[in-house]
């Protein structure tokens, strides 16, 4: 509760204390006893996790049971790994535990409570799977068997590429990047992925050349339109 300053009455000198200035002295030591106590001196600690992994951007924020102000905990900091809650006051407490791309969770405690409180928050989508130097028609089909639509596919001098049906120049090419990152929620059927695709490698056709020494001109002409070359400048020496 917040501190009220009452009106005090003034006390004159040889003069006796009304009851009434007492009872406002009184009451005023009472708001501030119900203040102070009011702010509390107990700690809890939350771990925030999900499938064993500390989950990023958490918040957890303590709703007091009966008459007080919400208390947002400080977050994990090197050294600590809790997110920590200070200045409650013993008794019925709800944590409300966010994070995004996860489902919310509410959880009433008593405080004091000594041990650290452990909270395994559930993925409210799936797992961007990471797909970086995956073969581009690989890493298609483990979006689409993960739900997540593919928005956008760019070649690296950016140029769009079709999202349903790659060229067979590009279906081999490595992802150079993702968007979003690897291990990021996205919702299945709503969530956007785009992708950026490495430079396409053009592989010429080649021929093993045959040896045409003791050859005619005539005969060595016929074996390399055979492997489909054409005969250039001839020299002929006598």
């Amino acid at each position: 509760m917040s501190l009220v300053k009452p009106a005090l009455s003034t006390a004159l000198p040889g003069k006796p204390i009304t009851a009434q200035a007492w009872n406002e002295i009184t009451a005023a030591l009472g708001s501030l006893f119900d203040a102070v106590n009011a702010l509390g001196g107990a700690t809890v600690r939350v771990q925030v996790a999900s499938n064993g992994q500390p989950v990023p951007g958490a918040v957890v924020l303590a709703v007091p049971g009966g008459e007080g102000r919400p208390v947002t905990a400080v977050p994990p900091y090197p050294g600590v790994l809790a997110h920590t809650v200070t200045g409650v006051t013993e008794g019925s407490w709800t944590l409300h535990v966010s994070a995004p791309g996860f489902v919310s969770q509410a959880i009433a405690v008593t405080v004091p409570i000594e041990a650290t409180l452990s909270v395994n928050l559930v993925p409210a989508g799936v797992a961007m799977p990471d797909l970086f130097a995956m073969p581009a028609s690989q890493a298609l089909t483990a979006l689409a068997a993960a739900g997540i639509v593919l928005d956008l596919v760019l070649d690296a001098a950016g140029q769009e590429l079709p999202k349903t049906s790659l060229p067979p120049a590009s279906a081999n090419v490595p992802v150079l990047a993702q968007q979003p990152p690897a291990g990021s929620i996205v919702v299945p059927s709503t969530g956007r992925a785009r992708l950026v695709l490495a430079a396409s490698f053009q592989q010429e056709s080649v021929v093993v050349m045959p040896n045409l020494s003791g050859l005619s001109l005539a005969e060595a002409t016929k074996a390399l339109e055979g492997l489909g070359l054409k005969v250039g400048t001839t020299t002929i020496k006598t």
